[in-house]
């Protein structure tokens, strides 16, 4: 019995893992079984990921949460009239849906090239300076060169789509997200990462927040954005450092 759902879990696994050979360690080593089916499951999730040029690619993946995140954003702006509908904005989502194609496709150059183009366009605009903010991490973040590094993990979209920016870090649903975030880096570290990067633009909006606030109101707004942008790229570090070492 035990064999048979052990080799239910292991198709779990990409078709080139060595599936045969961990079915004869397991069957050999006569665990409990309730002992070896989370780590199996964790295992193939891991293996479904992957976990080559991390760094590399949370860069990439923290550019794509910067441009969706903040198209989104401006058009719920532009659809509740806070923000004008021009050209120059029309221009920038045009440029942002290049870059996430070739992010997505794992093309370096055209991902750069389309996320300078968006940035470039959003500060000569100069209506969303947040926008403008996260544009211009995006396209420093697709400058860094490296190998191709498709990024193609539904999660990261999901949570490019959430109703979340820099100013709302510290609030129950942020705190929430970021949990369920910080959990997952179990089974992919990248992600926490990515994060992290991505919500570094948190950091301008602090020292823009800072005049006229005094000592409490500095130490509410480090914990609440600095420390919480920086717990994803510390757990995300650690884990990466310990998985190199396994």
């Amino acid at each position: 019995m035990n064999e048979r759902a052990y080799e239910v879990l292991l198709r779990l696994y990409p078709a080139g893992h060595p599936r045969d050979e961990m079915l004869d360690v397991l069957l050999t080593a006569r665990r409990p079984m309730w002992r070896e089916v989370p780590a199996l499951v964790v295992g193939a999730l891991r293996a479904r990921t992957g976990n080559d040029h991390r760094w590399l690619y949370a860069a990439r993946a923290a550019a794509l949460l910067l441009l969706i995140h903040s198209a989104v954003g401006s058009a719920r702006e532009v659809e509740a009239t806070w923000l004008p509908l021009s050209t120059m904005q029309i221009l920038v989502w045009v440029a942002v849906a290049l870059a996430v194609g070739a992010i997505i496709a794992g093309w370096r150059v055209p991902a750069a090239l389309a996320g300078v183009a968006a940035f470039a366009i959003s500060a000569a605009d100069g209506v969303d300076w947040r926008s403008v903010t996260a544009y211009s991490l995006a396209a420093v973040l697709l400058i860094i060169p490296g190998p191709s590094t498709p990024v193609r993990n539904p999660i990261l979209l999901a949570l490019a789509l959430v109703p979340l920016d820099a100013v709302a870090l510290g609030t129950a649903p942020s705190w929430l997200i970021g949990l369920g975030v910080l959990l997952w880096a179990v089974v992919d570290e990248r992600v926490a990462l990515a994060v992290g990067l991505a919500f570094c633009v948190a950091f301008l909006q602090v020292i823009a927040d800072l005049p006229g606030s005094d000592a409490r109101g500095v130490l509410i707004l480090t914990g609440s954005r600095v420390g919480f942008v920086a717990a994803f790229l510390l757990v995300g570090a650690w884990v990466a450092r310990r998985r190199v070492r396994v």
